[in-house]
């Protein structure tokens, strides 16, 4: 049996999946259900802080009544041993920007068109549920390498959209979410409806293509203040691959104004199956000898 340190509560901690400024998450074994589950714990240092305590607790009170293939489930939010953590479904898939990282976004090409569908088929069920995520980006979806499977995670910073205002602005001091991605109205702290979402996730979009996000600065302020006021480069323009109705439909999410933008990802998915992405198909980059040779030799 495990020592002590090993376990909390009824969990059984087997090996750390990932780990984040503020979170470590664990695959672990429940000795009362038999089961493999996910446990996301706070770091250390943050274990006693009530901003994060409530951040996970939110997370709980989000995702406990959500039920999707590609919406990761989350169980239960306890404490044990002055630990707080959630009991969350196992995935052992990587995310979105470490699969960009590894394979590069001509390696992602060849998978993008299903992990696209599947993100936003989890995006738009959350927000027919109420629910705005705050905080897209590739980090926050999981996917094997085949491009399947993926489950949108993290709901920290989820807003209600019939109120618009939630986690976000109760810290006004400090602007919630991740830059590269936010759209000019949650800048700009203004009432959030589901479009936030279709920003975020058109910048994504435009990343996993081209390997860049569509913005960047020297300083945050730069960076934030492009979002705000400077048009996008076409997504053409940076990869002659992609197709002319791709290239539109992205820089449609990356409208400025909300009204303006697509409204919804059931939209983006609509438009999605009746268009091509890449002008010619993408292939998988060639594995060199070495890799190749390797991978026989552990086969």
């Amino acid at each position: 049996m495990a020592a002590t340190r090993d376990y909390l509560g009824s969990f059984r901690l087997i090996k750390m999946i990932r780990a984040g400024g503020t979170c470590q998450v664990w695959e672990a074994f429940d000795d009362r259900s038999q089961k493999r589950v996910a446990l996301k714990v706070l770091q250390p240092e943050v274990r006693s802080d009530k901003h994060e305590i409530g951040f996970l607790r939110h997370e709980h009170e989000v995702g406990h009544a959500l039920s999707h293939d590609h919406v990761i489930e989350v169980y239960d939010f306890r404490i044990e041993r002055e630990q707080p953590f959630l009991v969350m479904e196992l995935s052992r898939s990587r995310n979105l920007k470490l699969l960009l990282h590894d394979h590069g976004a001509d390696g992602v090409a060849v998978i993008l068109k299903p992990m696209l569908e599947q993100a936003a088929m989890g995006l738009d069920y959350f927000h027919q549920q109420g629910w705005t995520h705050c905080d897209i980006k590739p980090d926050n979806f999981l996917a094997n390498e085949e491009g399947r499977g993926v489950k949108l995670i993290d709901f920290a910073l989820a807003t209600r959209i019939r109120s618009g205002f939630g986690r976000l602005l109760q810290g006004k001091t400090k602007l919630q979410g991740t830059r590269s991605y936010m759209a000019p109205e949650q800048i700009r702290r203004q009432k959030l409806k589901a479009t936030v979402d279709v920003y975020a996730f058109g910048c994504m979009a435009y990343e996993l293509v081209s390997g860049k996000v569509p913005f960047t600065g020297s300083t945050s302020q730069e960076l934030l203040q492009k979002h705000i006021s400077s048009p996008a480069p076409a997504l053409i323009a940076v990869n002659n691959n992609v197709t002319q109705e791709f290239s539109d439909m992205v820089l449609h999410m990356l409208e400025k104004k909300p009204e303006r933008r697509m409204q919804s990802l059931s939209d983006f998915l609509a438009n999605l199956q009746t268009m091509r992405i890449f002008k010619r198909s993408p292939k998988a980059p060639q594995k060199n000898e070495t890799q190749s040779s390797n991978e026989s030799e552990a086969g």
